[in-house]
């Protein structure tokens, strides 16, 4: 069968390895035609063929199988292509469900944004009406809070008011107060600072009461002490004489008859002495003044006390003619306040100033005018004549006895010579140091000698305050005068005893050093003249 039909050249491509495969590809196409000789020929292409047995193509004309061949060649190619058109029909049904039900999905997307709308209709509607009713209500809200801003403005106003009448009050009621309480201070103090107020005071004893100095003083508290005033001015309108306890001019706790002269002066009468006291402010107990009045006050007092006499003398300065003899001691009575260990500091200082006293008279003894000395010997020993000169040197003084050492060996060698005359040197210096070292030891004994009575005065005044507590000083005094007495004498003994120690011993070294000077000058002499002897002979 011969089949001719057009075919544009670009349609036909690639040479197949197979044969069969290739007229299969034609003979589609319409490309090809059977031949009587059974071979099938390409009639509008003639510059493409293939061989029977596909190894070739020519140009003008190509051989192809038989047509039996042909038919089973296209049952193979409609079998080799069948499952490919099975699968596209299987690819094809699977796209469809998968549209169907991309449809699905979408039908179901749109109801339920559907419902979604409505819901959210639904709720503004309601959010719209409870919007309003909260509008409504906030109107009602600001409507009261102005009523209650307007009662609260009130409110403030009056409470300032009040406030402000308050602090007038207050103020009216703190000048009142502190003008009652400096009526209490100054009535207290005029009871407390009376005569009387340290032998009376268990009947002035609500004084003690601790008070809150805030609090405004009741009518009760004023009456008590003005009784207490009252009292006061009845027991000072006549002398009075009472057995009590006062504290002693040694600090220590003391009995006797206490006389009491108004506002004037308080005085003491005991087995020995008599004399004047001061009422302390801080403990509020009598002292004893450390020193005793002139005899004839004191014998006085006794009287006046005693009965036997109706005039004694009156203090009306208040206390400023008695307060002298708060303090009126001399050089005895510090030494005695000083206590024991003042002795041993003065024993120091005596035993200082003796030596002082030797050393300062043996540096006297030892001086000579040594330069006027070495001029007279020179002269002599130019004219050879040392016993003259030996005669000069006889008087018993350091620098003399160095030099007739040197003048009696001045045959020997030179080195010799000098070896005698430091050992000469050496003696003298042994005099020159003599006690200095013990005078040392002294000046620094004495200070330490005035600390311990430090250390033993602080003892006695702790002692003091802890039996009379630490509000006056002058109870204390006993102590502190053995502190400070002690400490004082220990300075004063030490430091003339440095001064001179340091003065003696440099005097002594001036005096060693003019002698070695003057006895290397005399034995460079002596060999001079030796020298200038042996010259003369040779």
């Amino acid at each position: 069968m011969n089949m001719q039909n057009e075919m544009h050249p670009k349609s036909i491509c690639c040479v197949a390895h197979s044969p069969q495969l290739e007229v299969l590809r034609l003979s589609a196409a319409g490309l090809v035609s059977e031949s009587n000789d059974n071979i099938l020929t390409y009639e509008d292409s003639p510059w493409l063929g293939v061989h029977p047995k596909g190894t070739s193509f020519g140009a003008s004309q190509a051989t192809l199988p038989a047509a039996g061949s042909f038919k089973k060649l296209l049952t193979i190619f409609v079998l080799l292509t069948l499952p490919v058109m099975i699968t596209s029909v299987f690819a094809l049904a699977d796209q469809n469900n998968v549209l169907d039900n991309a449809n699905h999905h979408r039908q179901a997307a749109l109801e339920e944004y559907q419902e979604t709308v409505d819901r959210i209709n639904l709720d503004r509607d309601r959010l719209k009406a409870e919007l309003s009713h909260h509008d409504s209500a906030l109107i009602q809200i600001k409507a009261k809070n102005s009523k209650l801003q307007s009662e609260l403005d009130a409110r403030m106003a009056k409470a300032s008011d009040l406030q402000k009448s308050e602090t007038g009050v207050k103020e009216d009621a703190s000048d009142l107060a502190a003008i009652i309480r400096i009526m209490q201070k100054d009535m207290t103090a005029a009871i407390e600072t009376s005569s009387l107020y340290p032998v009376y005071r268990d009947e002035f004893s609500d004084l003690n009461r601790k008070r809150n100095p805030i609090e405004v003083p009741g009518i009760n508290e004023i009456t008590s002490l003005t009784d207490m005033a009252f009292r006061l001015i009845k027991l000072e309108s006549a002398p009075l004489v009472k057995e009590g306890t006062f504290v002693g001019r040694d600090g220590a706790g003391a009995k006797g008859s206490i006389l009491t002269l108004g506002r004037f002066f308080n005085a003491y009468v005991t087995g020995n002495e008599a004399g004047f006291l001061w009422p302390s402010e801080s403990t509020g107990q009598m002292v004893a003044y450390s020193s005793l009045p002139d005899r004839s006050t004191g014998a006085a007092l006794k009287a006046f006390a005693s009965g036997t006499a109706e005039v004694v003398s009156l203090d009306l300065s208040g206390g400023a003619a008695t307060a002298r003899f708060a303090k009126k001691s001399g050089l005895t009575d510090k030494i005695r306040e000083g206590g024991p260990l003042v002795w041993p500091i003065l024993a120091i200082g005596l035993a200082a100033l003796l030596i002082i006293m030797e050393r300062s008279l043996a540096i006297i003894k030892s001086y000579t005018d040594s330069d006027k000395t070495m001029i007279k010997i020179e002269n002599l020993s130019g004219k050879d004549h040392w016993d003259r000169a030996a005669e000069i040197l006889k008087a018993e003084k350091p620098l003399q006895r160095v030099l007739l050492c040197a003048l009696k060996n001045r045959d020997e060698d030179k080195e010799s010579l000098e070896t005698l005359v430091h050992e000469s040197i050496i003696r003298e210096v042994r005099y020159f140091e003599r006690f200095l070292p013990t005078l040392n030891v002294l000046g620094a004994i004495a200070p330490l000698l005035g600390l311990l009575g430090t250390v033993t005065g602080m003892i006695s005044t702790f002692q003091s305050i802890t039996i009379y507590g630490t509000g006056d000083p002058r109870m204390m005094a006993g102590g502190i005068s053995e502190a400070l007495i002690t400490t004082m004498l220990g300075l004063t003994v030490a430091i003339p005893i440095m001064f001179f120690h340091n003065f003696l011993s440099r005097r002594g070294f001036n005096i060693i050093d003019d002698i070695e000077e003057k006895a290397v000058t005399l034995v460079n002499i002596i060999h001079k003249e030796k020298s200038e002897s042996k010259d003369k002979v040779e």
